[in-house]
């Protein structure tokens, strides 16, 4: 009886979790999933028989072993010598003068590096935008590492990374009050880099995002999808297309909807873009008034027609 009150209590709690964020509530669950897990068994399994699908209960199954493997004392011991090192090393970064210098350069550097790149892209987009797409369309790519500016802003975040993690593994090897688990701690450090590494990249893909010629990515057709123009691309190619599809007077008025020319995923489809073109006064005005660019990224030659 006590067990069936101790239940009713912490589901009446959990009702009260509707009126919390999604973040809070989700994680709420995740706790009374596992937690109540064996008074919740019976529910999960009688849903999986009667609607033939397992996920959920593998789901909590796989969470409860979890819970049960990390309480394990082995792994307690372990959990609790890499948070005693991961406190030495950040007091080392606080403390030592010289690794405060290491740690101010490194960020400079990096920063320099990043600002760099966007500066020499964007301003060069900016100033001279058709020249860009032309390179693009006679090459088939965008490569934004052939210029040497480009290499030398790759060259500062690289060079900044490297200090930081030169600077870390001083701490680890050299230091003294050692961390204890130096492998353990090396691996957390190149994780924690590969984890800035990734950010990094998909921090760029979102400004990308709006440069006509640059393959889509998964995280700039997401962005402008929800947060930018509200639809992407599927190819670079897509992209060059709308860039000039864009100049047709019904379109830059906004008298025709660009979403005419959506798929049903939210992207840029580039048949519906192109029988809309075909039109004869479309393609007409189009040949008279469009430039030569355009003209070559929309599929046909500037010219005029009877």
């Amino acid at each position: 009886m006590l067990h069936r009150n101790n239940f009713t209590i912490k589901f009446k709690k959990f009702l009260k979790l509707a009126s919390e964020s999604y973040s809070d509530l989700y994680i709420n669950i995740i706790n009374l999933l596992v937690k109540d897990f064996y008074w919740i068994l019976p529910i999960l399994l009688l849903y999986s028989m009667f609607y033939n699908s397992y996920k959920i209960l593998l789901f909590c199954s796989f969470l409860k072993v979890k819970e049960y493997i990390l309480k394990l004392q082995i792994f307690q011991t372990f959990f609790s010598m890499i948070e005693a090192d991961q406190k030495t090393i950040s007091l080392h970064w606080s403390n030592d003068f010289d690794l405060q210098i290491v740690r101010k350069t490194s960020y400079f550097l990096i920063f320099l590096g990043i600002s760099g790149f966007f500066y020499i892209f964007f301003s060069s987009l900016i100033f001279d935008l058709p020249a860009s797409i032309s390179l693009f369309h006679e090459t088939n790519k965008f490569d934004l590492f052939t210029s040497n500016n480009y290499k030398y802003c790759l060259f500062l975040i690289i060079f900044g990374v490297l200090l930081d993690f030169v600077g870390e593994m001083h701490i680890i090897f050299f230091r003294n009050f050692p961390v204890q688990g130096k492998i353990v701690s090396t691996c957390v450090k190149c994780g924690k880099t590969a984890a800035a590494g990734v950010a990094l990249v998909t921090l760029v893909k979102v400004p990308l995002s709006y440069v006509p010629g640059v393959e889509p990515t998964f995280v700039g057709n997401t962005y402008q999808q929800h947060f930018g123009r509200g639809y992407g691309f599927s190819t670079g190619r897509d992209h060059l297309h709308h860039f000039s599809f864009q100049n047709l007077p019904e379109i830059k008025s906004g008298e025709v909807s660009m979403s005419n020319f959506l798929t049903d995923d939210k992207k840029y489809s580039l048949e519906k873009a192109n029988n809309f073109i075909q039109q004869p006064k479309n393609l007409s005005w189009a040949k008279k008034n469009l430039s030569v660019m355009d003209c070559q990224n929309l599929g046909f030659n500037k010219g005029y027609v009877a």
